[in-house]
């Protein structure tokens, strides 16, 4: 399904007029009735964050006070996940502060809500799980993290059903951020499954696949590329044109430095002129 967003303020002459009477009809109506319905706070975060307008802050903390009122009482997994995603992307882009009391209460939720999610519903909802605990710094226990790493990695229909490479690669990535390092034998699985996306056609979107699982796979301490797939990242890191996008130098170079790589003179410093200004 598409995604519709809107510029409110820009699109719309009285759009800062609107704003007000939608945040004043959004501060009355969960005033009256709460967010205790999940579904009703995962529409409404997720709605406020694809209208580009920067809400008022004393707002969007009524907001998330009140939605982290009723999160306790959620039952439904897929909401939950996907409120805690929309809060962390909301609020890091408004720059609304999320405090440390809200941190913890957002944390309590999703560790009484993991142990107890079907396993399919935690591997459809990790990734989301996963950018959230990143994104708004939580501390979730090692076991927690290594659980919803093995949710997707034991589902390799679910995890690659709707998902593309650089959002398959970006899940391994950011659990290695959080400290889950794979074994040797799920790192072995993981370098076969994300070299078999990868597209053998040429072009932006396969220079990014190959960054994102390049990124991926080099972060894995018990990852050994074979001399095949280090040739490959050799070649791409040389054969990136001037005018491509800074995160595919950053990923790549990355890449190429985790593994050691000796890249041809001039191509280090061409690559860090894209993304060190």
């Amino acid at each position: 399904m598409g995604k519709i967003k809107c510029e409110l303020a820009s699109t719309e002459p009285v759009g800062s007029f609107l704003a007000k009477e939608l945040g004043d009809r959004i501060m009355a109506l969960t005033e009256l009735h709460g967010l205790k319905d999940p579904r009703h706070a995962e529409q409404l975060w997720f709605g406020l964050g694809h209208v580009r307008y920067t809400w008022d802050n004393a707002m969007l903390q009524s907001l998330l006070s009140r939605t982290l009122r009723d999160m306790g009482t959620w039952g439904d997994l897929k909401s939950l996940a996907q409120t805690c995603n929309a809060i962390a992307l909301l609020t890091g882009r408004n720059g609304v502060k999320v405090y440390q009391n809200q941190r913890e209460q957002i944390q309590a939720a999703l560790l009484a809500a993991i142990p107890v999610a079907d396993p399919q519903d935690l591997a459809m909802a990790a990734p989301g799980l996963v950018l959230t605990v990143k994104q708004l710094q939580l501390s979730l226990p090692p076991d927690t993290i290594k659980y919803l790493h093995n949710c997707i990695f034991i589902k390799p229909q679910l995890r690659g059903r709707q998902r593309s490479a650089p959002a398959i690669a970006g899940s391994l990535y950011d659990f290695t951020r959080l400290g889950y390092q794979p074994t040797v034998a799920e790192a072995v699985v993981w370098g076969q499954r994300l070299l078999d996306t990868l597209s053998q056609k040429g072009g932006a979107s396969s220079q990014d696949d190959q960054s994102w699982v390049f990124l991926a796979l080099s972060s894995c301490r018990n990852y050994t590329p074979a001399p095949d797939v280090k040739a490959r990242l050799k070649g791409l890191a040389e054969g990136l044109p001037k005018g491509c996008s800074p995160g595919i130098c950053s990923r790549t170079l990355i890449a190429c430095k985790n593994w050691g790589l000796a890249l041809a003179p001039g191509v280090v410093e061409r690559l860090e002129g894209r993304y060190k200004r």
